[in-house]
């Protein structure tokens, strides 16, 4: 929880997603219930193919 302005909350779940909440407790509370994205849905880059790049070496 980041207190960002008098009576704002700022709660932040571990998978990036954020919500301003007027009480910390509200903020807590959504936090804990948060229903973050599957890890099994994690996006995979090839680094090693070209992805279209025009760049030089």
């Amino acid at each position: 929880m980041i207190p960002v302005a008098a009576g704002v909350w700022l709660a932040r779940c571990e998978c990036g997603a954020t919500e301003r909440f007027p009480e910390a407790e509200q903020g807590w509370a959504w936090v804990l219930s948060h229903p973050c994205p599957d890890e099994d849905t994690e996006q995979v880059i090839d680094l090693t193919g070209s992805n279209g790049c025009n760049c030089q070496s």
